[in-house]
């Protein structure tokens, strides 16, 4: 009987093994079949589940966990432009839940940085009136495109 060496694709496991004897014009031989299936990924239902079973940051405090770099500058930015448009908004800015009124927004489409009108779909960068986001997004520009990966 020969053996053979079947190499399991990255990301897959062996799924079923069959053998078989298949006779064919007489010729009696042995066939064997591998199946493979894709590994499912083991995603985390909690921040805590996740926090248990990352190695990077396993055992840590959730203040010591450090934020991927790439994140750093973003997340810092749109802290800012939370607060700065509360202040601009005076603390307080549209009702979500009615669909009648317009909403006033500064969001991103297609990696391009926008001003728009809207009736709902809740947007971070919203404000009361279309002047009030014109001139927000002419002075924190800057801010607003670092933030724009988490807008």
């Amino acid at each position: 009987m020969k053996k053979h060496k079947v190499k399991i694709p990255k990301g897959y496991e062996v799924e079923s093994v069959q053998s078989y004897n298949p006779c064919y014009m007489g010729n009696l031989r042995k066939e064997t079949t591998v199946k493979f299936k894709p590994i499912k990924k083991q995603l985390p239902k909690t921040w805590e589940e996740y926090m248990r079973n990352d190695r990077d940051i396993a055992g840590t405090k959730p203040w010591e966990i450090i934020m991927p770099a790439k994140y750093i500058q973003p997340v810092w930015a749109l802290i800012r432009l939370i607060q700065l448009k509360d202040h601009y908004n005076d603390g307080c800015g549209p009702d979500w839940k009615d669909c009648d009124e317009v909403k006033h927004i500064i969001d991103v489409w297609c990696d391009k940085v926008r001003t728009n009108n809207v009736l709902c779909g809740n947007k971070l960068l919203s404000f009361k009136h279309p002047d009030l986001r014109d001139e927000f997004l002419s002075n924190f520009r800057e801010l607003i495109e670092t933030a724009k990966p988490l807008l």
